[in-house]
């Protein structure tokens, strides 16, 4: 007999799963949707086992079930569900399903599901055909095959209920090691006190008891018929938890802890007796040595100098070493995203998704952004931790902070940089120097005063040059902080003028200083704004000193109140820039001058000005001149 499995309610995903395995098992595979309109029509088939996808909403999946059950009563359910919420879902469905897989789903496991799915629908037809055809048949020789067939299913549900305790342990703390390393006995008991069934571990112990009495594995009172654990639920019929000593084959003594509970037929009366025992002695040891175990890697943990963090299947942490709780608090049971924005990855470029999915470490380097916006750069690696079924149910992710080495290898970068920028610029001047003094050697000799003038303007430029390049490089290598002062607008901005006339004059350049009446005050250092002002001046007047210009030059300085701001306009009708040009003027090292300038000029320009809490804008067009803005607070102290 070929063996149904309808899937109800299962995503894409698994269902290809579940059709590739079940098909190549030889079983036929059917599909429902889970709404309440489709399971009151009519079924693809019936169902010989029901695999139904957990969604997390219990009363719907208990409806679902229930329907199911109501039409199909001989039917079995299995469940899956995420392996962190697969104990939650066993507790929920306990009394409904039969089986339980965690997604993802393992091939090897829902294969022996269906094993036993197949069995139980060839029993169930064979007691079908004996019950439907009495008069063919011995009674006596019915009656044997129905007890026979009463305990295979009794075995199975021993065999199912190991695999149960085996499911809930894989959630609980440590409970794989003590399932695996404890002795669990569990055996089903019939009314009369005889063992029906046992499994593999009580039989290693105790050797096949089936048929024995329920009280013989047992020492002192609990060896009496009533005193034994399954006999104090026979009586009581309510599950029971007892203390007692057992006899091991070997003659060996040891305490358990026995756990008993009924098992109630279709008509609500007891049948049999569930008996679930484990060695409380093998437990403590365990305990012992695993506490001092953990304790020993826990300080090795906390001691790594990277940051740590173990996360499950959906981000979560659920532990963390001492240097990240340090930075981050203590942030186990949160998710990893709370702590750092999801923006750090690309969907589909997420080293912890991708180990997770498929087992595989990862390194790289990165830039986590944190949810208030502090960055790191960091060498992050994934590694992935399996259970006993070589499912991935956590990653440990560890990363080092290597952002200031990276500012290091950027400060070392721009040093060397600046370096190459600064010597090509000293060259230049020395070359101007020579042709000064040149100019001034050959007007002495030669008794040409022309030639003497012209070597003085050369080499006072010169001089111009260097102390202006000198200072920038002074700044840019040791910020100073800003002392604030109040500054009267209009004495700055005669000073400022009176600073650069005699410049713009000696260039034929004409100078135009446009100021409000009684601008009044604002809050600014004083001396190092007036820098910043000079310095936009002159950059204007070097502009207009191109030789491709025939217009008459000028540029204009002119100063505005404007509420809570001051504005200061710089305007040239030089040859102006492109858009290119525009966006990269205030980068650090580039210049429009070629080797007459440093390209920090503008850089510490737009630093300075931002320290103040303002803005410096630019708006330009090829031979069309530029104009600079600067707006600035009148009270700078609460955005400097």
């Amino acid at each position: 007999m070929e063996a149904k499995i309808l899937a109800l309610n299962t995503g894409p995903q698994t269902a290809d799963l579940l059709q590739r395995v079940i098909t190549d098992s030889g079983y036929a595979f059917f599909t429902a949707a889970a709404a309440e309109k489709d399971l009151d029509g009519p079924f693809p088939c019936e169902p010989d086992l029901l695999v139904l996808e957990s969604s997390g909403s219990g009363a719907a999946e208990i409806g679902w079930i229930e329907a199911v059950k109501k039409r199909f009563p001989d039917a079995q359910v299995a469940v899956l569900a995420d392996e962190p919420d697969l104990k939650q879902t066993m507790m929920r469905l306990k009394d409904r399903a039969d089986e339980f897989l965690a997604k993802p789903v393992d091939p090897t496991h829902l294969e022996i599901v269906l094993t036993r799915t197949q069995k139980a629908a060839a029993r169930k037809a064979r007691i079908k055909q004996l019950e439907s055809t009495p008069s063919r048949e011995d009674p006596s020789q019915i009656s044997g095959l129905l007890e026979t067939e009463r305990f295979i299913i009794v075995k199975q549900l021993v065999d199912k209920m190991s695999h149960f305790i085996g499911q809930i342990a894989r959630d609980v703390d440590d409970g794989v090691h003590y399932f695996h390393s404890t002795p669990y006995f569990v055996a089903i008991h019939d009314c009369d006190l005889k063992v029906v069934a046992n499994n593999t571990t009580y039989q290693e112990y105790f050797g096949n008891r089936v048929g024995a009495s329920s009280w013989d594995i047992y020492h002192g009172k609990a060896a009496e018929p009533d005193n034994c654990p399954v006999w104090r639920t026979v009586e009581t019929g309510m599950v029971q938890r007892n203390k007692a000593v057992v006899k091991y084959a070997g003659g060996k003594k040891a305490p358990v802890v026995v756990h008993t509970a009924p098992i109630y037929n279709n008509h609500g009366k007891m049948e049999l007796v569930l008996e679930v025992a484990a060695g409380s002695k093998e437990i403590r040891q365990l305990r012992k040595e695993l506490r001092t175990t953990q304790q020993k890697y826990q300080k090795l943990f906390d001691e790594v100098p990277d940051y740590i963090a173990v996360l499950d299947r959906k981000f979560r942490i659920t532990a963390i070493n001492r240097r990240f709780q340090e930075e981050f608090g203590d942030r186990t049971g949160g998710s990893f995203f709370d702590i750092f924005s999801k923006k750090t990855f690309s969907e589909n470029d997420c080293p912890l998704a991708q180990t997770l999915d498929d087992g595989k470490a990862r390194h790289v380097e990165t830039e986590l952004l944190t949810r208030d916006n502090r960055k790191f750069n960091v060498m992050l690696s994934t590694a992935a931790v399996h259970d006993i079924g070589s499912h991935v149910f956590q990653i440990i992710v560890i990363f080092k902070d290597v952002t200031k080495l990276r500012r290091l290898e950027d400060n070392l970068s721009t040093l060397g940089l600046m370096f190459s920028v600064i010597s090509h610029n000293i060259k230049g001047i020395l070359t101007g120097l020579d042709a000064g003094l040149y100019h001034i050697d050959y007007g002495f000799y030669k008794n040409v005063p022309g030639r003497i003038e012209e070597g003085l303007e050369v080499a006072t430029l010169m001089t111009e040059r260097i102390r202006k390049l000198v200072l920038d490089v002074l700044y840019y290598a040791k910020p100073r902080e800003l002392e604030v002062q109040r500054v009267d607008i209009a004495e700055l901005a005669d000073d400022v003028c009176r600073q650069v006339w005699p410049k713009m004059g000696a260039r034929d350049i004409a100078f135009v200083c446009d100021v409000d009446p009684e601008p009044g005050t604002f809050e600014a250092d004083r001396d190092i704004f007036r820098s910043v002002l000079i310095n936009l001046l002159e950059n204007a007047m070097e502009a207009c000193m191109d030789p491709h210009l025939e217009r008459e030059l000028q540029v204009c300085f002119s100063v505005s109140r404007q509420g809570d701001n001051v504005r200061f306009a710089i305007t040239d009708n030089g040859p102006g820039m492109d858009a290119e040009q525009k966006d990269q003027i205030f980068s650090k090292f580039y210049s429009t001058k070629g080797s007459r300038g440093t390209g920090l000029g503008l850089f510490i320009a737009q630093k300075v000005v931002a320290q103040h809490g303002g803005q410096i804008h630019v708006e330009s067009e090829p031979g069309e001149g530029t104009r600079f803005t600067v707006t600035m607070p009148a009270a700078a102290g609460a955005n400097a």
